[in-house]
């Protein structure tokens, strides 16, 4: 029972949707995407498990679907495990965008999640030209604790799940808002490595992933911001697919991580109970 403190404070520490992100989430921001050529058509389906220092704390199913000039991003999160015991989420969020040049460009981000059973909504949309077209946050958020993000910042902004088609497929530091914090993300590209995935050994790319606050903590927020953040890191396929297989970072003298369990040919194989 001595290791449950620092669990749950792991996860109450956790971005909702930043959940693979997380928590895949969850966690950091995303970052748009240069790319040389235009990438393959993708259609990916996979189930993820996550756990600290091998104890579980949540599994997720991610959709990827990206063509020519259009993508869409599907994530479901459930906690598991000890986690339960203090407090239930689940999260169930999309986003839906352009492809433009090469750049990602979000048209409308979507988030539904629950915590102890209490439901909240975040929605997001941008036009052809990435400026802001409707902003919702249910429960509204109480502006004596959380400082609006300026408006003004918001246009050209792009959200969490995007990252995870954008980073392998180039990098830079854009500006990231989920609905509630804005964020300035980094990302480097390490050297492809060999590592152990469900199905056997595979070929990836690791990316180191970063953030810098800009605007819209809390002022709890901003004090463990400032306290510092250990790099998290993501592993891609090193194929044209370029899918997330592996996800870790130090945590609580332990380490976070998040692996691909399986694919699937259709959501409801890989759904999670």
């Amino acid at each position: 029972m001595t290791n449950m403190v620092p669990i749950i404070r792991l996860y109450k520490m956790l971005p909702p949707v930043n959940s693979l992100v997380i928590l895949l989430a969850i966690v950091l921001a995303g970052f748009p995407a240069f790319a040389d050529s235009p990438a393959p058509d993708l259609h990916f389906i996979g189930r993820y498990d996550f756990a600290w220092s091998g104890i579980p704390l949540a599994s997720a199913e991610l959709q990827l679907d990206e063509t020519r000039d259009s993508y869409s991003v599907h994530l479901e999160l459930f906690s598991r495990g000890i986690v339960n015991i203090f407090t239930r989420h689940r999260s169930d969020t999309t986003v839906k965008g352009d492809i433009i040049r090469g750049a990602f460009r979000p048209r409308l981000y979507e988030s539904h999640y629950w915590t102890k059973n209490k439901p909240r909504h975040i929605r997001v949309a941008f036009d052809a030209r990435g400026v802001m077209t409707e902003e919702l946050v249910e429960p509204p958020e109480d502006r004596t604790e959380r400082p609006e993000v300026p408006h003004s910042l918001k246009d050209g902004t792009i959200d969490p799940l995007t990252l995870i088609l954008a980073v392998p497929r180039g990098s830079d530091k854009p500006h990231v808002f989920d609905g509630k914090r804005l964020w300035e993300g980094t990302a480097e590209k390490g050297a492809p490595a060999a590592i152990r995935a469900y199905d056997g050994s595979r070929d990836a790319v690791p990316y180191q992933l970063s953030r810098k606050a800009l605007s819209g903590l809390t002022r709890k927020e901003m004090l463990d911001y400032l306290k510092g953040e250990p790099v998290l890191t993501f592993y891609f396929s090193a194929d044209d697919r370029h899918i997330p297989l592996y996800t870790w970072i130090s945590v609580y003298l332990g380490r976070l991580q998040g692996a691909l369990a399986r694919e699937c040919k259709t959501w409801d194989e890989c759904r999670i109970e």
